[in-house]
């Protein structure tokens, strides 16, 4: 009995092993398959009359957790290695914007937005497969140490690389990006339904990231007051703007409630050229600390727009008030006004100064020489009257 069963146990033993070598034998079929590269958008939207940012934006990928099938799913495995994503998504000022969705872009801007983008390559050569299935990798993008006025796309992209059976032979059939962690959807005969099927779990497929970009407007104004002020006179403004990245340019609104060539007066001490030469202005740019400075010459009632400063930017304003006294806008109307100091932040700002000169105007006779004068007035006067008496005798 115990030599019936140490055979069978031997046989079973036997059967297993070249069960083994009859599976290693078939896993062994497959000539294993370099991947290929595929490719995905970094989208930047901004405002439709705001410059392109000097930005950089670094992606990591790394292999997705597999996943079992189930009665609608299908199977994942987990991605093998990890491919190299060509580099950071790098946008500069000299840029092109879109006002209108160029082919193949998945995202949606509203009337006063356009947007900028760069394409990434995701290789995956150096990835060698060895089997049939979707093998999944997550892309995330790093975050900013200082986000300022971008709004980042947190949500990490599924990247699932599909490979088939074509004939015996293995090949990489497609690369899916999307936002879902579900597993892909089960057709009717088990494998893989249609991204676009209404029942799929990849109906939210993107194309890339979206980023975003906050800008707001900064206006600075004059405003002049009292009985012995020049409403004609031009007054210096200096305009400090830090913090707003580097290469950034900033649009300045000179024309619509100004002059880019004020003309001199009496009132005025700068020169013609040299107000002109400050006012001709279209834009400021900054330099590699992300600063800039500029000069403007205003009169009463006139106003100066940098439009498009991002969030958290920070700003400086100052004036030569010469023989006025001179008090922030602010601590006239701090309702309209903000403070000559200070952070772009959720709403367009104006800033400005006031300055007034105001006085009592003398009038009549001057007093320190009021008595002797009618004194003498008295006393022509008498000399006429006794002139007069002497001629009527």
């Amino acid at each position: 009995m115990f030599i019936k069963v140490r055979k069978l146990a031997l046989m079973g033993v036997a059967l297993m092993a070249v069960s083994s070598m009859t599976l290693s034998a078939r896993a062994a079929n497959y000539t294993p398959v370099n991947g290929t590269a595929t490719s995905f958008d970094k989208y930047l939207i901004i405002d439709k009359e705001a410059n392109v940012p000097a930005a950089s934006f670094s992606f990591t990928i790394a292999p997705g957790e597999a996943m079992a099938a189930s009665e609608n799913s299908m199977a994942v495995l987990a991605g093998i290695g990890t491919p190299v994503i060509s580099g950071p998504a790098v946008f500069t000022p000299n840029d092109t914007a879109y006002e209108a969705l160029q082919e193949g872009d998945s995202l949606q801007l509203a009337d006063n937005e356009k947007y900028a983008f760069k394409k990434l390559d995701v290789d995956f050569s150096a990835i060698s497969f060895t089997e049939p299935g979707i093998y999944r990798y997550v892309i995330t993008e790093t975050a900013l140490q200082e986000a300022g006025a971008f709004v980042q796309d947190t949500q990490p992209k599924i990247l699932d690389v599909y490979v088939s059976d074509h004939d015996g032979n293995l090949e990489v059939s497609s690369y899916v990006l999307h936002t879902s962690a579900d597993a892909p959807a089960r057709n009717a005969t088990g494998g893989s339904a249609d991204v676009n099927e209404n029942a799929a779990a990849l109906e939210d497929k993107v194309t890339g990231f979206i980023n975003r970009y906050q800008t707001k407007d900064l206006t600075i104004t004059k405003q002049v007051s009292g009985n012995q002020a020049s409403r004609d006179k031009y007054f210096k403004y200096t305009l400090r703007i830090t913090n707003a990245g580097p290469g950034t340019k900033l649009i300045a609104d000179v024309t619509q409630n100004a002059e880019k060539a004020p003309l001199a007066n009496a009132a005025t001490v700068y020169t013609q050229e040299t107000m002109g030469e400050a006012n001709n202005i279209a834009e400021l740019v900054c330099d590699e600390n992300g600063s800039a400075e500029h000069v403007f010459y205003l009169k009463h009632g006139q106003s100066i727009t940098l439009k498009q400063l991002p969030l958290g930017a920070a700003y400086t304003l100052s004036e030569v008030n010469e023989d006025y006294v001179s008090k922030d806008l602010s601590q006239v109307d701090a309702q309209t006004y903000a403070a000559n100091t200070g952070a772009i932040g959720a709403d367009n700002l104006t800033i400005g100064f006031q300055n007034t000169r105001d006085g009592v105007i003398p009038t009549g006779i001057i007093t320190s020489i009021a008595p002797y004068l009618i004194l003498v007035l008295l006393a022509g006067t008498g000399m006429i009257i006794s002139g007069r008496k002497h001629m009527s005798r």
